[in-house]
């Protein structure tokens, strides 16, 4: 028997999320099992996921965001070929200029000893280092030739340097995966062996169990995700 060729899978965690999974009723979604599918001529030996922990002061309108996540971060620990890689949040004072109504969305010059009052106080929330990682592992896995394939799961522009590297530097395979409608250009720019579409039947059928079983605890899925 001829042994498939191997691919590995780099998920920019919070570009999947609100690009595909927020408004939708599958975010127990397993991310192992779903590229098993998407990939049947590929050995998925990796799926790598990037992501950030979520703080409840970023958050204040949703408060139990970070139980959701912390649950589902608790499953995805279950998966044999999932590997979870944290970067972080930064929470921090800032100052924004105040936005008017559409009426008035004429620029208009503000003199600098009245600058003050245009502007207004803000926390301003920051995900630092998800991009970078993503970007870290996908050019060491080339540079070990630990695949035949590399998935970009992304919409993310930042991280087309990488992708390109990955192909020019280390002739490396890699497919691009958008989890939105729209494509970055800078992604699409940068060649690749093929475009992943993943279709809303996939996700759905490709749900973790309830509960899922790690370590002998037991994780539910959160309610506010469905049944």
């Amino acid at each position: 028997m001829i042994a498939k060729p191997t691919a590995i899978i780099y998920i920019d965690g919070f570009n999947l999320y609100y690009g595909r999974l927020r408004d939708s009723s599958s975010k127990w979604l397993d991310i192992q099992a779903l590229f098993d599918d998407l990939l049947p001529r590929y050995d998925v030996i990796k799926v790598r996921y990037f992501t950030a922990r979520v703080k409840a002061a970023a958050s204040p309108a949703d408060p139990q965001a970070p139980e959701r996540q912390k649950a589902y971060l608790n499953a995805l620990a279950g998966l044999p070929r999932v590997e979870v890689t944290e970067g972080s949040f930064t929470i921090h004072k800032s100052y924004a200029r105040r936005r008017y109504p559409s009426r008035w969305a004429r620029v208009i010059p503000v003199p600098r000893r009245l600058r003050e009052r245009h502007l207004v106080k803000i926390w301003k929330v920051e995900e630092k280092g998800s991009d970078v990682n993503l970007g870290a592992y996908l050019v060491l896995d080339a540079a070990r030739g630990a695949a035949d394939l590399q998935v970009l799961v992304t919409n993310d522009s930042d991280l087309a340097e990488p992708a390109r590297i990955v192909g020019s530097q280390f002739g490396q395979q890699i497919a691009l995966c958008f989890p939105r409608k729209t494509r970055s250009r800078a992604l699409v720019a940068v060649p690749h062996a093929f475009v992943l579409s993943v279709s809303d039947a996939a996700i759905a059928r490709n749900q973790l169990p309830n509960p899922v079983e790690v370590g002998g605890k037991s994780y539910y899925r959160p309610a506010a995700w469905g049944t």
